[in-house]
Order: C-alpha cells, then structure tokens, then sequence
C-alpha cells in the first residue's frame, strides 16, 4: 500500500493542484452575480391577462 501511495507523487501531488485551482475557479464562477438582464426587442412574451375584454383578432 505504501508503494501504490508513493509511486509517483509529484504527479499526484500536481494532479491535486490542478483539482483544486479548477475548482476553486468553477467555485468563483458560479458564486458570480448574474448579469444584468438586457430585453433584445421582439423576443418577449406579450401577457394577455391585462386585457379589458375578450378581443378575437
């Protein structure tokens, strides 16, 4: 067991790195505020509950 856990351990020991700089990136990623939300025109839907009437088009 000694000689599977010591076989190689810079590798590991960089491979752990790596592991934990790529997590802590997706970590600060994902604790990101959103962005600020920008309507593109055309492309939001129209309620149609605020209607005065029952109107056919």
């Amino acid at each position: 067991m000694k000689t599977l856990l010591l076989n190689n351990w810079k590798a590991k020991v960089a491979s752990l790195l790596v592991a934990i700089a790529v997590w802590w990136l997706v970590k600060g990623h994902v604790q990101r505020p959103t962005m600020p939300f920008f309507p593109i025109p055309g492309t939001q839907n129209v309620d149609c509950s605020r209607t005065t009437g029952d109107h056919i088009a």
